[in-house]
């Protein structure tokens, strides 16, 4: 009984010092993870396996993850995400449509032209027109 009497203290202790967090919070946390990562390498390559590498997670996991919890597969993603702030310099700098595309991470002109026009419905050049400073 004596036993059981410390290890009930040393357990009691134990909870009193370490906090516990819900399991809810822990997912938003990845969650918040994915997108700082994602904000920080979007210029770069910004890959899944990548992301799983830096976090310690499986690919194959955190890729049903972030499909489940935002709706969208990573790649779709990173790619409006790299569309969004292409729009961004796009209306708010003197950049061209090349340097745009390839500071939002795209190395194919022909790829971020594609990409762009899928998600905005316009080209690069008629958005910048549209929108543009010059």
């Amino acid at each position: 009984m004596e036993k059981k009497g410390v290890l009930y203290s040393v357990c009691a202790e134990f909870d009193k010092q370490n906090g516990y967090t819900d399991k809810k919070s822990d997912k938003e946390h990845l969650l918040h993870r994915i997108f700082e990562f994602i904000e920080g390498e979007y210029g770069k390559e910004c890959l899944l396996k990548q992301l799983a590498e830096s976090l310690s997670y499986d690919y194959s996991y955190l890729s049903r993850y972030f499909k489940r919890s935002v709706g969208i597969s990573y790649n779709d993603y990173v790619n409006r995400y790299r569309i969004s702030k292409a729009c961004e310099l796009l209306s708010n700098t003197d950049n061209t449509v090349l340097q745009c595309a390839m500071e939002c991470g795209y190395s194919s002109i022909r790829s971020f032209n594609r990409n762009f026009k899928d998600v905005v419905a316009v080209s690069p050049t008629e958005y910048k027109k549209r929108h543009g400073n010059g």
